[in-house]
């Protein structure tokens, strides 16, 4: 082999490390970001399922208030309504005390004029 021949075979031989060489460096670079890629979809992949259990969280605590919400109202309706049966309860009641005053005077006078009624015919038989 001739000198030129050689060297231009030394040159390609060099030339082939290099591009081996570059390839090798490509594909750890490659490995690398596919890696680095891997670690960010887990990384996308929990941030979501925190923004969803956020999400849950938010819509548990709207429908909570909502709930409690709705839970005052009823309150407030049933307080109004527990506070119109007390007033009909009391209403009641003295009409319950007035219409016994009224039967007990009743009954008195009821008495006195069987009282008088026995005394009159007591009388008229003696």
């Amino acid at each position: 082999m001739t000198k030129g021949l050689k060297w231009t075979l030394r040159k390609l031989i060099e030339e082939l490390r290099m591009v081996k060489q570059q390839q090798t460096d490509a594909q750890q670079q490659l490995s690398e970001e596919q890696n680095a890629r891997i670690v960010q979809d887990q990384i996308l992949t929990s941030k979501q399922k925190e923004l969803e259990m956020a999400q849950k969280k938010m819509d548990s605590e709207d429908k909570m208030k909502a709930d409690m919400s709705d839970l005052q109202a009823r309150n407030k309706i049933l307080s109004e309504t527990l506070s119109n049966a007390e007033n009909e309860i009391n209403s009641l009641q003295i009409q319950l005390h007035s219409a016994r005053d009224a039967v007990g005077e009743q009954n008195l006078i009821l008495e006195r004029v069987q009282r008088d009624l026995g005394q009159t015919v007591s009388e008229e038989r003696n």
